[in-house]
């Protein structure tokens, strides 16, 4: 959204970034990681001077701002809006990064968390603006998260208080399987709750970590399970190289738990896909057919 080239286009509002865990400098080498050949790291420890930094970043209609500790969120970042809105035209985004470190009012967390997110969507409601509000799940929404939890089973992920699922008008939660030694990560984005239209899609998505750089996959990502009962049908496709006579024996052969394996089969058996299905028997695409 806060890209451009040459000038923003009239509709393309600013973007203010509330940041209140990294630091300006650090938000600054993960942007230019993003757009640049060199990772975040490597940004920081200096590969990139700051004239070659702000090169980089040019074209992109952000501000970002760290609102200090001791005073009110809500009121500082309506005011600093305010003055975003006196230089650029459009309607500005507030990305706040993120809920859980602003210091609210209350005795615990749980009641801190719920007077800010009113507040914000106080703030929100009042004038013409989007906010994305950035929030950490919950232990149990974690858990759920990291365990193939889907659409509206995630609902209720967010941290400390149901207020930031009630003053939502989408939610979404990034679901993935911990991969230990890659630096891609596949994620579904999860669609648990939409005001304005239908819950329950997901949408996959890979981050790589090093850069910061998110990219779209054509579905859902796979689960490890998934994964594993994938190889187990083409390995038993390629060990029998004149077909099955049905999807059940395909997955007598492969082993493992029925339904996964019928489940994968039909992801399996597409146009263009993997397996092939001629006259009244199924075979590796590519394979040999024995007459």
């Amino acid at each position: 959204r806060a890209r451009f080239s040459g000038l923003p286009m009239p509709s393309q509002g600013p973007t203010v970034h509330a940041i209140l865990e990294l630091t300006p400098s650090q938000l600054a080498g993960r942007m230019a990681a993003q757009l640049s050949r060199f990772n975040w790291q490597q940004i920081l420890g200096g590969v990139m001077n700051q004239e070659e930094i702000e090169q980089t970043l040019t074209g992109e209609n952000i501000f970002v701002v760290k609102p200090p500790r001791d005073i009110g969120f809500v009121g500082f970042i309506g005011a600093y809006i305010d003055e975003v809105q006196k230089i650029c035209s459009g309607v500005p985004l507030l990305v706040v990064d993120y809920l859980q470190r602003i210091k609210g009012k209350g005795n615990d967390m749980r009641s801190m968390v719920s007077g800010v997110v009113d507040d914000l969507v106080d703030l929100t409601e009042s004038r013409d603006m989007y906010t994305l509000l950035l929030s950490k799940g919950s232990r149990g929404g974690s858990r759920a998260m990291r365990g193939g939890a889907k659409g509206e089973e995630l609902v209720d992920a967010a941290a400390e208080t149901s207020a930031i699922e009630a003053g939502s008008s989408v939610m979404l939660a990034i679901t993935y399987e911990n991969r230990d030694g890659s630096e891609d990560t596949d994620v579904g984005l999860e669609i648990a709750k939409g005001r304005f239209g239908a819950t329950g899609s997901s949408i996959g998505m890979r981050f790589h970590g090093p850069s910061g750089r998110w990219t779209e996959l054509d579905g859902p990502p796979l689960s490890k399970a998934d994964i594993q009962a994938e190889v187990a049908i083409l390995d038993a496709m390629n060990s029998q190289l004149d077909g099955f006579e049905s999807r059940n024996e395909i997955v007598a052969k492969a082993g493992g738990n029925k339904q996964q394996g019928l489940q994968t089969l039909k992801r399996l058996i597409v146009p263009g896909g993997p397996i092939e299905q001629r006259g009244r028997r199924y075979y590796r695409r590519g394979g040999v057919e024995n007459d």
